[in-house]
């Protein structure tokens, strides 16, 4: 089965791609690109937000997105 990442709109398989609540994303970055634009904070908050949360891209993001199974329900 396909889903369509809720941050870049791009298309992908499930089980190669990360859940949150009912949202499927490419990975963590998609996510907390997601997660930042929902945010409250203008253009140039958001921006600084990014370049501080990017800066080092080897480091986990958030431990609580979980991978999604390949169950069929």
């Amino acid at each position: 089965m396909y889903a369509v990442c809720k941050s870049c709109k791009k298309h992908g398989l499930i089980k190669n791609m990360q859940k949150d609540s009912n949202f499927y994303f490419c990975d963590e970055t998609c996510w907390l690109d997601w997660m930042i634009n929902k945010l409250k904070l203008n253009k140039e908050e958001k921006e600084e937000l990014k370049k501080y949360l990017f800066k080092n891209e080897n480091k986990k993001i958030n431990k609580t997105l979980s991978k999604t199974n390949n169950k069929k329900h």
